[in-house]
């Protein structure tokens, strides 16, 4: 027996191309887009967190079958199951097909339901949790997807102030003049460190600044933009109608950041 394909999802994850799990409060759908991160495509288009969705699949390739449970523990589950409450049917699908995966949970305890194999199953409740996130849950919260990939170019522009800063090598920048790469590292740090505390649907006003960051050998061009607000600052990025609202000491520190960064040393690299 311990030699049997415990999983109750098989599927081969290298090669899955989408996750639905519909729940009582809303239906969820993943894909992947052409660089092969995860995104939300319902209940409408937004950029996702890949490492919740990661998380999600993890927690779903670790379901598993107890097969030391008696036929009297397999009856007793079952019930469970068919008097509980269903909290969410995840489906993944891979190249060879679409698999799916009922939950429904009994007073503290969850069991689920395969397409894969035969019977009912009590998994984990870090599993049924999971499966009860909302959409803002999954949603990426980070300004800057550049992640930890350096950028090439940095754009800076503040009121009448526009400032490209610009990487040659292992120097960057400034209309020609090298740089301090100490203070170009902190804002860039700043910038990384970015995330919405929530998200808005309205409130964007005459942004104040904008942030342009050039990274993967110049493939990827991110522009955001901010405005202040009541509760700090509020963000959006080009080509993406969401609203990201900010603690108001963050953006002012990778303002500061930005404004504090200095030309090399002299004699240092001209």
């Amino acid at each position: 027996n311990d030699l049997r394909d415990k999983r109750l999802l098989t599927f081969d994850s290298n090669h899955l191309t989408r996750i639905d799990v519909d729940s009582a409060k809303e239906d969820l759908e993943f894909g992947k887009n052409n660089a092969n991160e995860w995104q939300i495509l319902k209940p409408q288009p937004y950029r996702a967190d890949n490492f919740q969705v990661e998380e999600l699949l993890r927690k779903l390739t670790d379901a598993k079958m107890d097969l030391s449970s008696s036929a009297d523990d397999a009856k007793k589950a079952a019930a469970a199951f068919a008097s509980g409450q269903k909290v969410a049917t995840a489906k993944v699908t891979d190249n060879s097909g679409t698999e799916t995966l009922e939950v429904h949970k009994n007073k503290d305890d969850y069991y689920a339901k395969s397409s894969v194999v035969p019977g009912v199953f009590k998994v984990s409740s870090d599993l049924g949790k999971e499966l009860e996130k909302n959409t803002d849950d999954f949603r990426n919260k980070k300004l800057f997807d550049f992640g930890f990939s350096d950028p090439s170019k940095l754009q800076l522009q503040t009121g009448s102030s526009d400032k490209s800063y610009v990487r040659a090598g292992t120097d960057w920048k400034l209309n020609g003049k090298t740089m301090d790469p100490g203070s170009i590292q902190s804002f860039v740090d700043k910038l990384r460190d970015l995330s919405a505390t929530k998200f808005a649907t309205s409130g964007f006003t005459t942004p104040a600044t904008s942030v342009t960051v050039t990274s993967n050998d110049g493939k990827r061009v991110e522009k955001v933009e901010f405005a202040k607000d009541k509760d700090g600052y509020l963000a959006r990025r080009d080509n993406d109608p969401t609203l990201y609202q900010l603690d108001g000491k963050a953006v002012d520190d990778m303002l500061s950041a930005g404004n504090a960064i200095k030309p090399a040393a002299s004699g240092g690299k001209k």
